[in-house]
C-alpha cells in the first residue's frame, strides 16, 4: 500500500526508526508495527484481517471519513484514502479492497 503523509513534519517523524523512537517513545514498536503492517498491504481489507490493528472507519464528527488503527490501549494511528472522494460500493461505504493509498493524519489519544 502506498503510505503519504499529511504533513512534511510527520513525514519527518516516520523517516527512521531513531526518530520514530525519540518522537513516540514506549509506543514507537507499535507504531513501527503498524507501518509495515501498511507497507506489506495490497489495500486497506488486508488491515481489516489483522486483530491487533482493529482497522475501523471513524463515524463522530470532525473524524467522519477517517480511519484508525490502534496503537496501544489509547491511541490510534489516524488516517484516511488518498484518493478523494474514496471508492465505495453500491450502498455508499468504504470500498475497502479498492482503497490502495493512504494519508497518515496524527498519532492520537482520542478517548
Amino acid at each position: 500500500m502506498d503510505i503519504q503523509f499529511d504533513t512534511k513534519k510527520l513525514a519527518k517523524t516516520f523517516a527512521d526508526a531513531k526518530t520514530i523512537k525519540r518522537t513516540y517513545g514506549a509506543r514507537a514498536g507499535s507504531i513501527m508495527q503498524r507501518f509495515a503492517e501498511f507497507d506489506a498491504a495490497v489495500s486497506l481489507e488486508n488491515m481489516r484481517t489483522i486483530p491487533a490493528a482493529n482497522c475501523h472507519e471513524l463515524t463522530g464528527g470532525n473524524k467522519r471519513g477517517y480511519f484508525a488503527v490502534d496503537i496501544s490501549r489509547n491511541y490510534r494511528l489516524i488516517f484516511r484514502p488518498t484518493q478523494q472522494p474514496p471508492p465505495v460500493i453500491d450502498n455508499g461505504s468504504i470500498n475497502w479492497s479498492e482503497v490502495r493509498s493512504i494519508t497518515i493524519i496524527q498519532i492520537e489519544d482520542y478517548h
